[in-house]
């Protein structure tokens, strides 16, 4: 049975009595009025530099342009990177390359699409709001999404045309929930006003403004599809951008972080992708790398300790996302399941920043790209060793 004839079933059994069908256009064939922020550019993806085979993976993409956009009487949803115009059609805003039907855009509110329709949620509460530039979208509980793709458009805010430039800011009620990412948009935004979206609602907007992602990479996959390097999307501007914003003295912190540790292993509590992490920590604090755990710390501290070290090591994960702040000459090991294939998220950060990431490959047996996210591994010692010794020189 083909996924639209499933989905149809369910629809008939009132399984999703409170959905619609709509037809959806992609957000940058929509026809609404709109303002260039960057032009389109020819640009290279920077793929992951694999220890196992020496190889370093280049791209040729094509960016595509970012535009600001103003929109009458639509209703949008804090997790998902999409519209809904006038209660009929639906604009969802894609990513990577424009004919990969690869990509699945099914998260949150949108629970199917095929070429032309999707088929919605709508048991949704729905609020009401006047005015306002979207700051949500796929991923805004994500560390990734949420500083790359979105909180990130702060820097075209000055840009807004005047009658929309004062208009509060729409955020996930994630930023408020998550200490972090609070942290973060205190610091990006300022003063501004903020209107919190639960997830859990869908929201009537009567004038909305909503700013391309300068920076995205496929939020699902469909199947067993493995990542290309040309399925990410990095403007270098927009790096630069956020180092300019947090990387400046009026942020630094208490002296007590003042003396960074150099050299740090990545380690996490509660892992959802067990591996031997004892294993590695014991081999790792023996080299005299310091281990911590991300989440245990504050945003600026991440921000000063990957701009201090001299090395960092650890599995792949969010966490790596603090490479937009590190410091030029950064050494880097990474090792990651080899199902996710040419993953460039974070290699494309190392080039902006002048680090140096090299990656190792893991088995982790999941038949899914999607399953990757939980499954378990083990990460061959020996295999470690090899590799810091060869990158250990200068």
């Amino acid at each position: 049975m083909s996924s639209a004839s499933y989905y149809v079933m369910k629809l008939r059994n009132n399984s999703w009595h409170n959905c619609k069908v709509l037809p959806y256009f992609w957000m940058d064939e929509a026809t609404v009025a709109n303002q260039l922020l960057l032009p389109g550019c020819d640009s290279i993806s920077y793929g992951p530099n694999f220890i196992d085979t020496g190889n370093a993976i280049l791209q040729n993409i094509s960016q595509p342009a970012v535009y600001c956009r103003w929109l009458a009487n639509v209703t949008v949803s804090a997790h998902s990177s999409s519209i809904v115009l006038g209660g009929k059609t639906l604009i969802i805003e894609r990513c990577g390359r424009d004919a990969c039907r690869s990509y699945s855009y099914q998260v949150r509110r949108i629970v199917w699409h095929g070429k032309k329709n999707a088929l919605l949620k709508w048991s949704y509460t729905t609020r009401k709001i006047k005015q306002g530039i979207f700051l949500g979208g796929n991923g805004a509980f994500n560390y990734y999404h949420w500083l790359i793709e979105i909180l990130v458009k702060c820097m075209f805010l000055n840009d807004i045309p005047g009658e929309y430039s004062a208009f509060p800011l729409l955020v996930s009620n994630d930023a408020r929930e998550i200490p972090q990412f609070s942290e973060m948009l205190k610091i990006i935004a300022k003063d501004r006003e903020i209107i919190w979206l639960s997830k859990d609602d869908i929201y009537d907007v009567a004038e909305l403004v909503y700013i391309d992602a300068p920076n995205n990479l496929p939020f699902n996959v469909v199947g067993t599809y493995r990542f290309s390097a040309g399925d990410f999307f990095i403007r270098r501007e927009s790096i630069d951008y956020l180092r300019s914003v947090y990387l400046t003295p009026s942020h630094s912190l208490d002296a007590s972080w003042s003396s960074c540790p150099k050299n740090i292993f990545l380690c996490r509590g509660n892992d959802r992708r067990g591996y031997n992490q004892n294993e590695v920590k014991l081999l790792l604090e023996g080299m005299d790398f310091v281990s911590l755990d991300m989440c245990e710390l504050s945003f600026m501290q991440q921000v000063e300790i990957f701009n201090n070290a001299d090395w960092i090591v650890g599995p792949t994960g969010a966490a790596w996302t603090n490479l937009v702040f590190a410091k030029k000459g950064l050494k880097c090991l990474c090792w990651m399941a080899e199902g996710y294939g040419e993953f460039s998220a974070f290699s494309n950060l190392a080039v902006c920043a002048g680090a140096d990431l090299r990656y190792l490959t893991v088995d982790a047996k999941a038949p899914l790209t999607s399953s990757l996210y939980e499954a378990s591994y083990v990460l061959d010692i020996e295999k470690l060793k090899s590799a810091l010794t060869s990158m250990w020189a200068p």
